[in-house]
């Protein structure tokens, strides 16, 4: 593999789990794609805000819902490189560039909070920002990788100021909020123009490779990308595995981090051991929300369903609760206990109401154990997708791109239970996974609740763990990077 140099361009990433410049997916998929080109000693560096006041975060007051700012200095975390004079239509502007691991940070007052604006202006000046900065550094790089249209003004400096430089396009939705289209009134005076410009469009025309991240995802988009696009399916890096998995997997398989290929030798992991490390998961997991989560009665050794992702309404996180007085009656016979994690932006109202949605049947269940954990940082992941017997993604199908949390539940022998959806239909089927058919919302809760039952009888569900684990090597960081050194960057 030829060596290059790739700057990434994202309005979040995940770069550790204690630095709140991450929203959710595309932020913690931007860190997996560092983290396995370092594996691979590959430079790809990112270049973000550093967001001193973070994303959303929440508190949970007398059952309603309420947002607390995250605050933390980026001064402590990262070295400052000095500053980077950009001249905008919004005047001439000093911004501080800080320096991390695989990452520049662009220190600035227009950019406090990360996907939180007062006004569409304000969301343009930051695009306007990052682009124009962005574009400053990629002269020392090979390829600039523009990741969603949010950074298209960074592909069409880069295409006027360096024509010869490769330039890779990234889009990680079908839904509007990744395609943004300013007006022209807009344009005129923050960018400049005449005409309205699509972000999509624009990252399109200055593009000389253009993908999805799944299958599923470009038969949706391709027709509105001139088709054009091509798809990488997106993967996980195999730090997501929980300490417990990953030494069981280097005792009998090896060392997964050198070489994802020697995943499939884990169909002969001995079973006792299997268990015994899931155990040691979900009492951590236990630990967890018993000490930082809101919850309706304390959690204890019991069967444990997780599900956390950004609460708004495609992604459906209130599924498992449509016929929560079954799953009550069900708990008075065997403990259950469901686990949900995740934040709503400020303006979702739907997202919000969904929260409180899971905090009122918590008020109201008489066995079943909720719990809701009111943030969802990179360490909490770890230990909810870890610590759960089912993970369960059920997103409707078509609107999800690809979801990355399900991979990581795979990679940890933890059992998916899913929607056909985002890239789910290329790796997971009945033999490794769950599978919730299409059909209505109703058919499919329905669906989800018979396979919680089942799976609270099954004294071989584990088996299903360990084949997921089988064949989870295509579900890695490492072969998502392979595919774009491969197909995107040269």
């Amino acid at each position: 593999m030829n060596k290059m140099k790739v700057l990434l361009v994202s309005m979040e990433a995940g770069l550790r789990s204690d630095v709140p410049t991450y929203a959710g997916g595309l932020g913690v998929l931007v860190g997996d794609k560092l983290r396995a080109a370092r594996d691979m000693k590959q430079q790809v560096d990112v270049v973000t805000f550093s967001y001193p006041l973070g994303y959303a975060r929440h508190i949970v007051v007398d059952g309603k819902v309420a947002m607390e700012t995250v605050q933390y200095d980026p001064h402590s975390f990262f070295k400052s490189a000095g500053e980077m004079r950009l001249k905008t239509r919004f005047g001439r502007l000093n911004v501080e560039v800080l320096r991390g691991e695989n990452a520049w940070l662009i220190h600035t007052d227009l950019a406090k909070k990360l996907y939180i604006e007062a006004s569409p202006e304000e969301r343009l000046k930051k695009e306007v920002i990052l682009g124009t900065a962005a574009a400053r550094l990629a002269e020392e790089y090979d390829v600039l990788h523009a990741e969603e249209s949010h950074t298209a003004f960074a592909t069409e400096l880069v295409r006027k100021q360096h024509p010869k430089k490769r330039v890779v396009f990234t889009t990680h939705t079908p839904l509007p909020h990744g395609h943004e289209v300013w007006s022209a009134r807009a344009i005129r005076r923050f960018w400049g123009g005449v005409r309205k410009v699509s972000m999509t469009k624009l990252a399109l025309r200055n593009a000389d490779y253009v993908n999805c991240v799944s299958r599923m995802q470009w038969e949706t988009m391709n027709p509105h990308l001139d088709y054009r696009a091509d798809y990488i399916t997106n993967g996980v890096h195999v730090s997501w595995l929980h300490p417990a998995i990953r030494r069981l997997l280097r005792k009998h398989v090896g060392d997964v981090t050198r070489n994802p290929l020697k995943f499939a030798l884990a169909r002969a992991l001995p079973a006792g051991e299997f268990k015994d490390a899931r155990a040691k998961a979900r009492e951590e997991l236990v630990k967890e929300v018993n000490g930082k989560a809101w919850k309706n009665r304390e959690f204890g050794d019991a069967f444990t369903v997780g599900i956390a992702r950004r609460f708004t309404g495609y992604k459906r996180l209130d599924l498992v609760l449509h016929h929560w007085e079954e799953l009550d009656k069900l708990a008075a016979k065997q403990p259950l206990q469901l686990v949900f994690a995740g934040v709503a932006h400020p303006l979702d109202t739907e997202g919000l109401a969904t929260i409180e949605k899971v905090i009122a049947i918590g008020g109201r269940a008489k066995n079943l154990r909720i719990a809701y954990f009111p943030f969802y940082t990179m360490e909490l992941a770890r230990k909810m997708i870890a610590g759960s017997d089912l993970w369960l993604n059920v997103p409707r199908e078509g609107l999800e791109a690809s979801g990355t949390s399900w991979m990581k539940a795979m990679l940890n022998g933890t059992v998916l239970v899913s929607t056909l959806s985002g890239s789910v239909p290329e790796y997971a089927d009945e033999t490794n996974a769950l599978i919730i058919p299409r059909g209505s919302e109703e058919e499919q809760a329905r669906t989800l609740l018979g396979h919680i039952k089942a799976a609270m009888k099954d004294r071989k569900l584990w088996k299903t763990g360990v084949k997921a684990i089988a064949s989870s090597a295509p579900l890695t960081a490492h072969r998502m990077m392979h595919d774009y050194f491969r197909k995107a960057y040269s």
